[in-house]
């Protein structure tokens, strides 16, 4: 099995930060190397908003509580919504409240999201490498912070 699980309960995995201001925080369920899958939980404060970004691969994203407004396709998506993002889909969303989300990204390398400029010229990354030291950093005694993406 190529799969790495979390090897605490997902209650007692502690959330990791992934931007300066910790508007994200994650916590990191399983990731495979091989087949280039992540999944995690996201808990994202109301009225963050991400810019511009390219997600490169397949990412499938359930929306447990909160709210979320993909304003490139001005679309709302609320608790129990279900939302399929095809790779290199490029959009703007705004967290309008509080909200916790389940993600699923599946790459065919190990590039997840790209950040991008107004431009879109591409600013920063998120990577296979940065969730498994998430997962590394979680799995320990504590809560270390790992270096952000730069989110």
């Amino acid at each position: 099995m190529n799969t790495q699980f979390n090897n605490k309960k997902t209650s007692q995995i502690p959330w990791l930060a992934i931007d300066q201001e910790e508007k994200i925080k994650a916590k990191v369920l399983s990731l495979n190397r091989s087949e280039k899958t992540v999944e995690l939980l996201f808990k994202i404060k109301g009225g963050y908003r991400s810019g511009p970004h390219r997600h490169t691969c397949e990412t499938r994203v359930y929306v447990i509580s909160g709210e979320i407004v993909n304003h490139s396709i001005k679309e709302t998506f609320g608790q129990g919504d279900y939302c399929f993002q095809a790779c290199n889909d490029t959009h703007d969303e705004e967290f309008t409240k509080n909200s916790l989300i389940y993600v699923n990204y599946k790459s065919k390398n190990d590039l997840f999201v790209e950040f991008l400029d107004e431009e879109y010229n591409v600013l920063d990354t998120l990577t296979l490498q940065h969730f498994e030291k998430m997962m590394v950093a979680q799995s320990k005694e504590g809560s270390p912070k790992p270096p952000p993406p730069g989110v």
